[in-house]
């Protein structure tokens, strides 16, 4: 599972969990307005619960933040790649942008580690 999708499966939990808390507050009310709780107990529990949701809410705010800088990030990859294999003759500087290091195994084996996220894995 790519990072992309992690986040998107962590983002729904996330709202799930807070339509399930506000669900649960809702619940209290009514139990509180109908008399069958103090309000003490009332105030107490949703005091708790808001805190919780204040927390998944911001949790959620990170996500999405986190999905957009991948996002971006992943987009100036494509740039990159796109730039390097448009180029006609070997060019030192593009291939440093997009090649982090290469490893020498063998005379037959050889490691290239790249500067972006395998943009292909996504088409297999």
């Amino acid at each position: 599972m790519n990072r992309r999708a992690y986040k998107e499966i962590n983002n729904a939990e996330l709202q799930k969990q807070s339509r399930q808390l506000t669900s649960e507050k809702m619940k209290l009310y009514g139990d509180y307005k109908d008399g069958r709780m103090e309000r003490d107990s009332y105030k107490q529990r949703t005091e708790k619960i808001s805190g919780q949701l204040d927390e998944i809410n911001r949790k959620i705010e990170d996500a999405e933040n986190s999905k957009k800088l991948l996002e971006q990030n992943e987009l100036s990859d494509k740039i990159k790649l796109k730039d390097f294999l448009g180029i006609q003759k070997f060019d030192t500087e593009k291939l440093r942008e997009i090649i982090k290091v290469i490893r020498v195994h063998s005379q037959d084996e050889i490691e290239i580690e790249w500067n972006f996220d395998d943009i292909f894995s996504e088409q297999r």
